[in-house]
């Protein structure tokens, strides 16, 4: 009797540390570059985060995707951290994660998010899930609602790639639109007018649910090509000087 419960003892040791030792190795770890600021020093800190459709495993070249928005918040007297995710579900997993460890790491200072296109996503539930630890959001262009249909022509992609990382019931828990109330930060959303996957109207109605929540409406024209789509010159300047401003106000 005692040999057979020794036995049992040894494999479920045996067991217990096969698991630990998958779970340790489940996946590649997500990458976090620390950039320092550059003088004036402020007080906050920056999270950005990179679109793609939830995609990853960029590793440090996600620092060659950011590298403009990376840049201009170090200049503006930002320390800087660079996520680049996983793909998937994971994205979500490993940008509250780094929320959290940023926010371990200063404790005391201002912690603000970008992400753009599906980073703008990412940052706004971050923000949702860590509502304590997160001061103010930047959404450049991110589709605030998974669940019911837009007139953007890219929506049905989006809503569809959502479903098959996160079900057709999780997508609902990581959808912006449907737990705006939940989000306390303030937040800013740049949306232009001509953004394939997400209506204007969706993104004002997005605003108005929100506690604490502006919109910079992007004009369509001759100008630069975001991604989305082609924006006039004045409506990129626009935008970063609305988000040097909203940066400054809370987190400077």
């Amino acid at each position: 009797m005692h040999q057979v419960a020794r036995m049992t003892i040894i494999l479920l040791a045996f067991v217990a540390t096969l698991v630990s030792a998958t779970v340790a190795g489940a996946g590649p770890k997500y990458y976090l570059s620390d950039n320092p600021p550059l003088e004036p020093v402020k007080r906050g800190v920056v999270i950005t985060v990179h679109g793609g459709g939830w995609e990853g495993n960029y590793g440090a070249a996600a620092d060659t995707l950011m590298a403009q928005y990376v840049g201009a918040y170090q200049r503006w007297g930002y320390r800087v951290y660079n996520l680049g995710h996983r793909p998937g579900r994971l994205s979500l997993v490993d940008t509250i994660n780094a929320v959290e460890r940023v926010s371990r790491k200063h404790p005391r200072r201002p912690l603000c998010l970008f992400g753009g296109s599906s980073g703008g996503h990412l940052v706004l539930m971050a923000a949702i899930e860590r509502s304590k630890l997160v001061d103010c959001v930047i959404d450049q262009a991110g589709t605030p609602d998974l669940i019911n249909r837009d007139t953007a022509p890219g929506w049905q992609k989006i809503h569809d790639t959502a479903v098959k990382y996160w079900g057709r019931r999780g997508v609902r828990q990581v959808s912006p639109m449907q737990r705006a109330k939940e989000l306390v930060a303030p937040v800013l959303v740049i949306a232009p007018e001509c953004d394939f996957a997400t209506s204007i109207a969706r993104q004002e109605r997005f605003v108005r649910k929100l506690k604490r929540g502006r919109l910079l409406r992007q004009y369509a024209g001759p100008g630069y090509n975001t991604g989305h789509c082609e924006l006039t010159w004045e409506s990129i300047l626009a935008g970063v000087a609305a988000q040097h401003e909203f940066l400054d106000r809370h987190a400077g």
